[in-house]
């Protein structure tokens, strides 16, 4: 009687010390720090909603080796996840997502090594409609020949530096 218990209690010991040594797939991943970039790639931008909607469908892939997150980025802030599992395979996922134009929106992936591909989603002409004109989306006014003459304070927010705002006051006056 003493030989199976004895027997049991070496096969549980041994069972538990190989389980422990195994590692999970994002321990995998964390010590290989020599992994591909991961990709975006976007098979197509629709108009959805009515014909004065800002919103498009964004569809299609994410991929690479050991995703840790992907999403719609807008304003710079995470609002859609795509669902993902962090793996030391190449994976790719499927993903339709819907967005609005106006509040600058951007397909990221990331890595567990911090990597990252970004894709600036725009519709084919590159053109959005704001305050009654089409414009482009990555329009700003040139930079100050010197540096802005405030503490602490950003050019770009400042709004008496729009220059279209100047050229409305200048029409008004």
């Amino acid at each position: 009687m003493r030989k199976p218990i004895g027997l049991f209690i070496i096969a549980l010991t041994v069972f538990h010390a190989s389980c422990a040594a195994a590692k999970t797939d994002e321990e995998i991943c964390r010590q290989n720090s020599s992994w591909s970039s991961p990709h975006v790639d976007v098979q197509s931008v629709e108009k959805s909603g009515g014909a004065f909607s800002d919103r498009y469908k964004v569809s299609g892939t994410v991929e690479g080796i050991c995703l840790a997150e992907a999403g719609l980025f807008e304003n710079g802030k995470l609002t859609q996840r795509i669902r993902l599992r962090t793996a030391p395979t190449l994976k790719r996922y499927e993903f339709s997502i819907t967005a609005r134009l106006d509040d600058v929106p951007e397909i990221r992936v990331y890595n567990v090594n911090g990597d990252r591909d970004v894709y600036q989603v725009q519709t084919q002409t590159g053109l959005r409609w704001d305050n009654w004109r089409w414009r482009r989306h990555d329009h700003r006014p040139e930079p100050p020949s010197r540096p802005y003459p405030g503490d602490r304070q950003n050019y770009w927010n400042d709004p008496r530096h729009d220059w279209e705002h100047q050229n409305y006051l200048s029409k008004t006056r």
